[in-house]
């Protein structure tokens, strides 16, 4: 069993996002043509990619990169924003 969890917050503004998964996961090869479409998913265009991350850190050519591959068997999400400032400061 392995989870996972996501969360977005700013406290400055009360707002606390968060996701979470669970579920069987299994390591596996990385694929080149699937890496660069997560990072076009989350860079953006591959202009505005930064080389230094590519080339030290997520190297899209290497072998030996692994992915992990979730199964999801729940996946659940809680919205605890709270008032920080007063109700209309408050995230919708």
């Amino acid at each position: 069993m392995c989870g996972g969890d996501r969360a977005d917050f700013d406290n400055a503004a009360g707002v606390l996002l968060h996701c979470g998964l669970r579920g069987s996961a299994t390591i596996e090869a990385s694929s080149p043509a699937r890496f660069r479409r997560l990072l076009l998913k989350y860079l953006g265009a591959q202009e505005h990619w930064n080389e230094w991350f590519l080339d030290t850190v997520a190297k899209t050519e290497d072998p030996t990169n692994r992915m992990i591959r979730l199964a999801p068997e729940s996946i659940f999400t809680n919205n605890v924003s709270f008032f920080r400032t007063g109700p209309d400061y408050a995230w919708p």
